[in-house]
């Protein structure tokens, strides 16, 4: 067997040509003074936004003194967390903090609540929008999605009047309701697209298994979806909370098996 030498040089040469680094490009001045304008944006742009939280705590912390002096000093003489001891294990008599408590409790109980609601119905609405096969399954789903291109301001009258005539005003059942209204379709798109990515050959081998459809749903696709769906509660993109089938899930045992009976 003969061998190209000239085939070898012109390799050797292009592996010769990436191991050299590449020549830095000269330092001008306009490339000084685009760096300097750039960083400066850059630093001028983070001083706008963390200036405002960054007084929101040190006014927090700082003694009523300390607020009223002339010139204005960022850092207190006189520091205290007496403000939100009392917020949090206060006096029941201080109708502030039991105010603040109470707003607190609220919005802990309105927030989970809304999240399960959206996330239980969102997933099983997703699946079957991802998994079934029905008359009107394409534009149900952009309904779902015009639903959340309606500005909010247009929809407080008439969501007033529906809490009013159900009784339900001034209760946190009725903030429950219109915030899993807001949300629902957004889960049901999302998590849409997660189930599609994962292959119907999961479903078709849960059938020969024996599984019901209620059961594929809930073993098939227990260890992605519900992991999925925590990570859409959390904000996290579809893409990064995907989690890959592993050796020893019942989904991927009831593939293995069908393919073997198809043998």
């Amino acid at each position: 067997m003969t061998i190209d030498r000239t085939t070898i040089s012109r390799t050797d040469g292009q592996a010769h040509a990436s191991r050299v680094p590449a020549r830095r490009k000269p330092i001008t001045l306009r490339r000084v003074a685009r760096a300097t304008f750039l960083y400066a944006g850059m630093v001028i742009a983070l001083l706008v936004v963390v200036a405002p939280f960054s007084w929101l705590v040190i006014s927090s912390v700082a003694d009523k003194a300390d607020l009223l002096t002339k010139p204005l000093e960022w850092i207190p003489a006189h520091i205290s967390f007496g403000r939100f001891v009392d917020l949090t294990v206060g006096s029941s008599a201080d109708e502030t903090a039991q105010g603040f408590r109470a707003a607190i409790m609220n919005s802990m109980l309105i927030a989970s609540a809304t999240t399960a609601v959206g996330m239980v119905v969102g997933t099983l609405a997703a699946y079957a929008f991802a998994r079934l096969r029905f008359p009107g399954r394409s534009w149900m789903i952009l309904a779902f999605m015009a639903t959340t291109m309606l500005p909010p301001i247009a929809l407080i009258l008439p969501l007033f009047q529906i809490m009013k005539a159900l009784g339900l005003t001034d209760t946190p059942i009725a903030l429950i309701i219109i915030y899993s209204s807001f949300v629902t379709p957004y889960v049901v798109w999302l998590m849409r697209g997660y189930i599609e990515t994962i292959p119907r050959e999961l479903d078709d081998a849960g059938r020969v298994d024996g599984c019901s459809a209620w059961r594929a749903v809930a073993r098939h696709h227990s260890g992605g979806d519900s992991r999925a769906a925590l990570d859409r509660a959390a904000g996290v993109p579809a893409r990064l909370g995907r989690v890959p089938l592993r050796p020893g899930d019942h989904a991927v045992e009831c593939l293995e098996d069908a393919a073997r009976g198809a043998q």
